[in-house]
């Protein structure tokens, strides 16, 4: 299991559908993960319950680049990380498994903070 500074090493997300966008993250920071604490709960089985806020929240803070055709305009420049238009083109799962995986990624025990 990676330790230290190899957490925070920016990952890639692999869509499922052929073609579809990859999305690169980052662990939140720590400011970060305290703005989205009150949107984490979970419940009577143990599984993480997070509002739309802290969907919102991780992806935009932990999303830090992306590939794919769609990502591109006409002229073939890449539209910003996240941008509205390329929003409507991510499915809502595919951006609730990012925030998951966003918010997996992150430290909040502070466990690792002497490696």
């Amino acid at each position: 299991m990676p330790t230290g500074i190899e957490k925070l090493a920016p990952q890639w997300d692999e869509p499922k559908e052929e073609g579809g966008i990859r999305l690169k993250f980052i662990p939140l920071t720590g400011l970060d993960a305290l703005e989205l604490m009150p949107e984490l709960s979970f419940d009577d089985e143990g599984n993480m319950v997070i509002t739309g806020k802290g969907l919102r929240l991780a992806v935009t803070k932990g999303v830090v680049d992306w590939e794919g055709d769609a990502v591109h305009d006409e002229a073939g420049n890449k539209y910003p990380v996240m941008s509205v238009n390329i929003n409507r083109l991510i499915p809502p799962n595919r951006l609730r498994i990012a925030a998951q995986k966003i918010i997996n990624a992150t430290n909040f025990t502070g466990e690792d903070e002497k490696n």
